[in-house]
């Protein structure tokens, strides 16, 4: 799983089944490295330097590199902007946040109806969402919970989640948005005696 070992996986895991322990809530944690391919900048980056360098050619005027050398020294550029924007930090400089946030969550929706989340029993299923390579946590609740709960009660949890990331805690912050969520979800939502649980309690990688 994408940055998280075994261990971790059993701590959230873990985590969760505390959760459904007090809650009638379905809750599942999904992480993707990242939401999308992004073929536009990786595919497009690499085609654009190595037409620049075409452009250079031709209004350069005479030049020692002939045809042959231009298409090999096109081929490299192509293969090293290419390979360099498989470096998230490079793809994250040159990618509009709001592509980003799109592509996020347009998976994030994806991926609540198709674990199972939409469409429990209760209609009480709860996803938290992490897209890593864009920085995007989501938390989705079905009908049965968003009638009583909005964005706002889990700005803070999401808040708390991000905080805990930029610490390096990624595990710590799958823990501590789970329980959090727990918090407003039993209250609201406390286990019912023939409470059964309908979807697995380890994280999900993408």
């Amino acid at each position: 799983m994408a940055h998280l070992t075994g261990q971790d996986r059993e701590r959230i895991a873990a985590a969760v089944a505390a959760v459904e322990a007090r809650t009638s809530c379905e809750f599942v944690a999904i992480v993707a490295p990242e939401a999308s391919f992004y073929w536009s900048v990786r595919l497009g980056a690499p085609i654009l330097a190595s037409a620049l360098i075409s452009l250079v050619w031709l209004l350069w005027g005479p030049t020692p590199l002939t045809a042959t050398g231009l298409l090999q020294l096109q081929t490299v550029t192509f293969a090293v902007v290419g390979a360099a924007f498989f470096w998230t930090p490079l793809l994250r400089a040159v990618t509009p946040k709001s592509l980003f946030h799109e592509r996020a969550a347009m998976l994030a929706q994806a991926q609540f109806h198709a674990s199972g989340v939409a469409g429990t029993k209760g209609r009480t299923g709860v996803l938290l969402f992490v897209s890593l390579c864009e920085h995007h946590v989501e938390i989705i609740a079905d009908r049965g919970v968003a009638e009583h709960m909005g964005p706002d009660d889990w700005q803070a949890v999401i808040d708390g989640f991000v905080a805990k990331v930029r610490q390096g805690r990624l595990v710590d912050a799958f823990e501590y948005a789970t329980a959090a969520c727990g918090d407003l979800l039993a209250e609201k939502f406390p286990r019912r005696d023939d409470d059964q649980n309908e979807l697995p309690d380890a994280p999900t990688a993408l």
